[in-house]
């Protein structure tokens, strides 16, 4: 089963490093098993944190890193997220923003929900929550 990531990101440097290590300290992620993809947000003046940027582009593993062409907000970073992780034609994908701190075993509940529900059409999304 191939399971993508998706980030989006914004102005915000600590969350973005915090978050893209619980990612990558998850039981059962490695960079063969997952692709990221992530969608940066720039500030009003068009410009992109660049320490958040560099803070993906360090990643050492798959990753496709998108920037706003202009502020757009939020929506528009989720969503774009979720287009170039979708472009990959993956049999799922699981959504975190920048400030979402994954749980340690968070990884293997979702490849367990799209093993799942993978055959069941009435199934569109799947939630993480504590």
């Amino acid at each position: 089963m191939k399971i993508n990531i998706a980030i989006s990101a914004y102005n915000r440097p600590e969350y973005s490093r915090r978050s893209l290590a619980a990612i990558v300290g998850a039981k059962g992620f490695s960079p063969e098993k997952y692709k990221i993809y992530c969608s940066i947000d720039c500030d009003e003046n068009g410009d992109i944190n660049q320490e958040v940027y560099n803070i993906y582009a360090s990643y050492n593993g798959p990753l496709t890193l998108g920037t706003a062409p202009i502020k757009l907000g939020c929506n528009y970073n989720v969503r774009a997220a979720l287009e170039i992780a979708w472009e990959d034609n993956p049999d799922f994908v699981l959504m975190i923003e920048d400030d979402i701190i994954i749980s340690h075993d968070a990884l293997l509940y979702i490849e367990w929900a799209a093993n799942k529900f993978k055959d069941d059409a009435s199934v569109r999304t799947v939630g993480l929550w504590k």
